[in-house]
């Protein structure tokens, strides 16, 4: 795991805003399971257009992305990709991994799961998923991309920090985290997104699925 910080710098006054917020980076290297799973997606994309716009708000109705609530990747898909159950354990594990650095515990944890396809210049215009009460966690991890960045700020800064896509790389950030798609690159960007919440606040969207139980903790650490 590597990190990349949003930090304030150090206040000169008594009332100056101040923030430390952390991005968790992590790179799944199986690169043919990566691959079978960005063609299958590519596939399912005329299906998932086909649904209709949901009840979100992304207002451009002619991407994937504004159909984000009508489907799970993990409850939906993974019984034609088998591929999936493998990455599924592999962002389970990085979970853990980034709330053992942020010293928090673990907890019975639901997911939600889309993807995003953007091609030759299509912008991911700046949002975040989730800044009410019950807001946890999300993630992106790129499946394919073409010299492009996600950037991402502190919902108080004004510069943005760039993070360059590469294929396999994931990141987790807390939900209220602002981020967006730089538009300047040619080529297919296809992107898995993904949003955790513990089971107590379940939201009524996205098809969620048990992404963290006590049962899943002890099978993937033995413990």
């Amino acid at each position: 795991m590597q990190t990349l910080r949003l930090k304030s710098l150090l206040p000169r006054t008594s009332f100056a805003a101040q923030w430390d917020t952390t991005i968790g980076i992590f790179q799944f290297n199986d690169t043919d399971t990566l691959d079978t799973i960005r063609k299958f997606l590519l596939q399912k994309e005329p299906d998932i257009m086909k649904l209709g716009r949901g009840n979100n708000d992304i207002s451009d109705n002619s991407n994937i992305s504004s159909r984000l609530h009508q489907y799970n990747i993990f409850k939906d898909f993974i019984d034609e990709c088998p591929q999936l159950n493998q990455l599924l354990d592999w962002l389970r594990i990085s979970y853990l991994e980034f709330l053992q650095h942020e010293v928090s515990e673990p907890c019975d944890v639901e997911i939600s799961s889309w993807y995003n396809v953007l091609r030759d210049d299509e912008p991911l215009s700046e949002h975040f998923h989730s800044s009410d009460e019950s807001s946890y966690l999300s993630g992106n991890m790129n499946l394919s991309t073409f010299d492009t960045q996600t950037y991402y700020r502190h919902p108080l800064q004004r510069n943005y920090v760039p993070l360059h896509n590469k294929p396999g790389q994931l990141a987790i950030f807390p939900s209220w985290l602002p981020h967006g798609v730089e538009h300047e690159y040619v080529g297919e960007r296809v992107s898995l997104a993904l949003d955790l919440y513990p089971i107590h606040v379940r939201k009524d969207w996205g098809n969620p699925i048990m992404f963290m139980d006590q049962d899943i903790f002890k099978r993937l650490t033995n413990k």
